[in-house]
């Protein structure tokens, strides 16, 4: 069984959720301009979700979207919390073997822990990458 297969497929039937995964489009195509190659998006498990999952390098790299459309209750980033983190690690941490197994040519490489932020209205935002965030 492979990690994809632990959850069932993310539907997308509400407003917020084609929200976020518009965005995480939008931050996918973005890092992919940056010379990262795209593996999976919305990896679920039982601990947690993965927004993207890529590779850089030699890297694995895990990816956080976060999106605010107004800065009320803080940016993108100011929305990631400690706990928020721990649990990005912990699922990571459990899809990896999966990973590995789907993603032979990847089983060597080192992890990496990136958030892309992106903040304001469509057509006018902002979107900011901070690799290595859990350094």
């Amino acid at each position: 069984m492979t990690y994809t297969q632990t959850l069932p497929k993310l539907q997308l039937n509400s407003p917020a959720q084609r929200t976020g995964y518009q965005y995480e489009t939008k931050a996918r195509n973005f890092l992919e301009s940056h010379g990262l190659e795209f593996l999976e998006q919305n990896l679920r498990c039982k601990v947690g979700e993965i927004d993207l999952l890529m590779t850089d390098g030699f890297e694995l790299v895990f990816v956080e979207v976060r999106y605010r459309k107004q800065a009320n209750f803080g940016n993108g980033l100011e929305s990631i919390s400690f706990r928020k983190l721990k649990r990005f690690r912990m699922t990571a941490t459990y899809l990896l073997p999966s990973i590995k197994a789907s993603y032979p040519h990847v089983k060597n490489y080192q992890m990496r822990f990136d958030v892309v932020y992106i903040d304001g209205v469509a057509g006018a935002e902002s979107m900011d990458w901070i690799k290595n965030i859990l350094q």
